[in-house]
């Protein structure tokens, strides 16, 4: 923000002039970057990740569709995909991978 330090009858309207003129600088600069202001929305879609545990990234409980799918999660990661979920309107689950190795996913 731009201030003006003196008001004199001599110097003050250019002094508000060139605080106005920067002022609108400022706005003009935003608008060119509308899509920062975008909102995602995955209307409600359910996100499957694949993972293993990896404490305190991420621990994996008890899973609730057999045989390793929706399984109950806690860590770091899990904060993360919440608070994703709830910015871009999705949810979300984590299975187990069948042959329990990285870069699998169950078919």
């Amino acid at each position: 923000m731009h201030r003006i330090q003196t008001f004199s009858h001599e110097k003050g309207l250019a002094e508000v002039a060139w605080h106005l003129s920067q002022k609108e600088e400022e706005e003009e600069e935003e608008d060119l970057h509308p899509h920062y202001a975008e909102n995602y929305d995955l209307q409600g879609h359910t996100v499957t990740n694949v993972a293993l545990a990896w404490k305190p990234w991420l621990g994996i409980g008890e899973c609730r569709l057999p045989p390793r799918g929706d399984c109950v999660v806690e860590g770091i990661l899990v904060e993360v995909m919440d608070a994703l979920a709830a910015m871009y309107n999705f949810t979300w689950r984590l299975d187990l991978p069948e042959d329990n190795k990285w870069g699998s996913a169950p078919k």
